[in-house]
């Protein structure tokens, strides 16, 4: 169950976005790998996360070096 504010928020998204919201949600992947999945550069990437992140829709979860992005429950 997704609370009213994260539904919201989650029709916000761009269509990448909501692809590397998918891609987190089912899997822990980093900037490289979601960038190679969706055919995009890694700073398109850092900034649809940035996003996402500041809408409070993923969390990192680790070191910057070894960590992951996560879907915030």
């Amino acid at each position: 169950n997704v609370p009213v504010n994260d539904t919201a928020k989650l029709s916000q998204l761009t269509e990448r976005q909501h692809g590397i919201y998918e891609a987190i949600k089912n899997v822990p992947v980093n900037v490289p790998n979601l960038a190679s999945m969706l055919g995009v550069s890694e700073k398109t990437i850092k900034r649809d996360i940035a996003a996402m992140q500041s809408a409070g829709l993923i969390k990192r979860v680790g070191s910057d070096k070894t960590g992951h992005w996560e879907v915030v429950q």
